[in-house]
């Protein structure tokens, strides 16, 4: 892991804050430190189920657990040089 990478991930995450972008952002930033496929941010409160907040699985992974709950479609976006949407 390049430390330039790490400087440039960052500088993406804080420019993307408030972007469309912004949560594909710390997924790749995360991806320089520690590698994985995919990358999933459920909320939670109390007992009720969990919502799917953001996950860059692709159309044919998608399925979510019984307990899952799932917003509206998401926009397309994706962070320039990344090749990720």
């Amino acid at each position: 892991m390049k430390e330039a990478n790490l400087f440039t991930a960052t500088r993406t995450l804080i420019d993307s804050i408030g972007a469309k972008r912004f949560p594909l952002a710390p997924a790749h930033l995360l991806r320089l430190a520690v590698p994985d496929s995919y990358t999933v941010v459920s909320g939670y409160l109390g007992v009720a189920r969990p919502v799917d907040l953001f996950d860059d699985f692709p159309t044919s992974k998608c399925e979510l657990g019984p307990n899952a709950i799932s917003l509206p479609a998401r926009p397309v976006v994706s962070l320039p040089g990344t090749g990720h949407i």
